[in-house]
């Protein structure tokens, strides 16, 4: 919830940046909001602070972590940003600095960089070492001053490359907080004289890490490093990092045997259900979304069938947040559509349609069970070779089935007479109609 103390400190402080400030205001915009379906438990354990969510606040619109493919970004550039692939050096890093703005995550910054020397190197030639320096210096220094949060991770190797040799030492000199650089260290490839000037540097300024090249990529064929040092895969990231603190736990517990037996297993499955609460919302609005944008760009006859598992009635005994949510989205979406695209609801539950969904359709059309005078047409047509059977008798032993239930019956009637050589006569139909009725008794 908003907290107008901590928003007035944010806005007096004589500490933070104006960049800090901005971020600080806007999670406090974002936790105004109180979207997602948390049980009064689940709340509890927030505020002792049992739960935590690392400050990912109370309205997801984007995933905690995102590992872009830099590599498919410098091969094809990028439409969005009207940025063509890279041709050299200088065009490389100016690219790179505009997307890194443009990468979602919870800090509002990039926390992978990409591998940098793998992406940088093949820009090399043509200058020497000191121009190459000068310029990476000026791009480690954009880094350092713009992005606010220390874990930004850049990784490098395993391989010893020229880019990693001069990105060591400018980054010996120049001792930058961000990003932090992790190398990928492989016995096998990396050469030794490489990785010992890795080590100089770290000695000198905290940084590189190192990490198990072997070991990693059996997890990930291609991973990145990132944040606190997590193991991610390039082209995914994580939805959310919300942990348990045992510490703030232990404050509730009424001895070591509620601690361990009850209260901890509570604690963990309700984080499970917010973490999966935070990644539901995330993911359904989006898929919703980019439908409705297909919607728009290709104009075509749109079902949306089973409908009453989107369009459910709000306030429902059943209902759970997610559902409420699911249909709020529908609607505005809906609401906004402007396409010349049809677009059709169909549910066998009309009851149980939200009221303000038909407000959003041009048309409601109702198609009820066939009457006596219907089912007779349908015999006709499904049964069309029975020549002994008198539809009219026969008629009502299918009352109560819908069309499609009827298609189904006379189809099975079929096979039977087919399979065994008998007439399709009222006997017949009876005894597949009785058969069918006693299968449905048994499921239900």
């Amino acid at each position: 919830m908003f907290h107008s103390d901590s928003a007035f400190a944010t806005l007096t402080s004589q500490t933070l940046t104006h960049e800090q400030k901005l971020m600080n205001l806007a999670k406090e915009a974002e936790n105004a909001f109180d979207v997602l379906d948390i049980p009064p438990r689940t709340r509890h354990f927030f505020e002792t602070g049992a739960i935590n969510d690392l400050f990912e606040g109370h309205a997801p619109y984007r995933p905690r972590y995102i590992l872009p493919d830099y590599g498919a970004f410098v091969r094809q550039g990028s439409a969005f940003l009207r940025l063509p692939p890279p041709q050299d050096l200088d065009e490389l890093l100016f690219s790179l600095m505009t997307l890194y703005r443009h990468v979602p995550s919870i800090t509002n910054f990039p926390v992978y960089l990409g591998n940098l020397d793998t992406l940088i190197d093949p820009f090399l030639d043509g200058w020497s070492d000191e121009e190459a320096r000068r310029k990476l210096r000026l791009f480690l220094n954009y880094l350092d001053r713009t992005i606010t949060d220390s874990f930004c991770h850049a990784n490098l190797g395993p391989a010893a490359t020229r880019a990693g040799r001069l990105l060591l030492e400018v980054l010996s000199e120049v001792q930058n907080t961000v990003p932090n650089f992790t190398l990928k260290y492989d016995p096998e490839v990396t050469p030794d004289a490489f990785a010992e000037a890795a080590i100089r540097c770290s000695l000198a300024c905290s940084n590189p890490a190192l990490c198990s090249h072997p070991a990693n990529r059996d997890t990930f064929d291609d991973y990145g490093v990132s944040s606190c040092y997590n193991i991610l895969p390039i082209r995914g990231g994580a939805y959310t990092l919300t942990r348990v603190t045992l510490t703030r736990l232990v404050d509730d517990a009424r001895g070591v045997e509620h601690f361990v037996e009850e209260l901890l297993p509570e604690c963990l499955r309700l984080t499970t259900d917010y973490m999966n609460e935070r990644i539901r919302f995330l993911v359904a609005g989006q898929k919703l979304s980019r439908i409705f944008d297909f919607i728009d760009e290709v104009p075509a006859v749109y079902l949306f069938d089973e409908f009453d598992a989107i369009g459910a009635q709000r306030g429902m005994e059943n209902e759970v947040g997610e559902q409420r949510r699911i249909l709020n989205t529908f609607l505005q979406l809906l609401e906004r559509d402007s396409s010349d695209s049809f677009i059709i609801a169909a549910t066998n539950a009309i009851d149980s349609i939200d009221k303000a969904m038909f407000r959003r359709f041009d048309d409601v059309i109702e198609y009820r069970l066939p009457d006596s005078g219907q089912r007779i047409h349908l015999l006709r047509e499904y049964l069309y070779a029975a020549k002994e059977l008198d539809y009219s008798m026969a008629a009502p032993l299918f009352e109560g089935m819908s069309h499609a239930e009827i298609k189904m019956v006379c189809s099975d009637i079929f096979k039977e007479s087919l399979l065994n050589d008998v007439p399709m006569n009222i006997e017949l139909v009876k005894m597949v109609v009785d058969k069918r009725n006693q299968l449905c008794r048994e499921i239900s």
